[in-house]
């Protein structure tokens, strides 16, 4: 499973649930279907775009956390193009940008000192000062930041800095709490579109009733 994000923060696309490249189909056949099906290929994928809002400049800062470290992130955060949109006033369409990661995947180095986290000083400059030297060697490019106060690029940098020590630590479950809140609200119809809830290509053989099972949402 491959990502692939726009990193300009007025801009979003991404395309996911997908493969770069095509693969030959999967589901057995013989004689003249054989050859056809041998021939052709098949993509799965689910794309958006979207341009001048909040839900593009989510979708660029979670291409920027895919794409670059959190020394780089930080870095690049505290441009003033990396500044966060204003508010929609109208339209009816609405959108999030989840993620659901496990502990210590996202700066590993930041799953080893979880002490740390619990307290946290109310700013980017105590951050430096405070926290910065108990890190590991490998984070001392945050220096590099510089001292931004309580400026907005202060306060994005370290919210995305926040952000990073508690997935890093604790992971991230956004979907699962998305879901979680949409099924509960559901009146008569529960939804869920995925690209393949079947069994993917070059997998062991499992047995069938895996994938025929009816399964449900209490």
């Amino acid at each position: 499973m491959r990502w692939w994000l726009a990193t300009r923060p007025e801009r979003g696309r991404v395309r996911s649930a997908g493969r770069i490249t095509s693969e030959p189909r999967v589901t057995p056949c013989s004689g003249s279907e054989a050859r056809v099906a041998t021939a052709a290929s098949s993509f799965n994928s689910i794309s958006a775009q979207t341009s001048g809002g909040q839900l593009a400049y989510d979708i660029a800062r979670s291409a920027l956390r895919r794409t670059r470290n959190i020394v780089s992130r930080l870095l690049l955060l505290r441009e003033t193009r990396w500044a966060e949109p204003p508010a929609a006033t109208a339209g009816s369409v609405s959108g999030a940008v989840l993620q659901t990661i496990s502990p210590a995947t996202e700066t590993p180095e930041l799953a080893a000192v979880p002490s740390l986290l619990l307290g946290l000083p109310a700013d980017w400059n105590s951050f430096l000062s405070q926290v910065l030297p108990s890190l590991p060697s490998s984070l001392s490019g945050l220096s590099g930041v510089g001292n931004l106060g309580n400026s907005p690029e202060g306060i994005r940098v370290y919210d995305e800095m926040k952000r990073e020590f508690s997935a890093s630590v604790h992971g991230r479950r956004d979907a699962f709490r998305a879901l979680l809140r949409a099924i509960k609200a559901a009146r008569e119809l529960i939804y869920i579109e995925n690209a393949a809830f079947h069994r993917p290509p070059r997998m062991e053989p499992l047995p069938p009733t895996i994938w025929s099972r009816p399964f449900r949402i209490a």
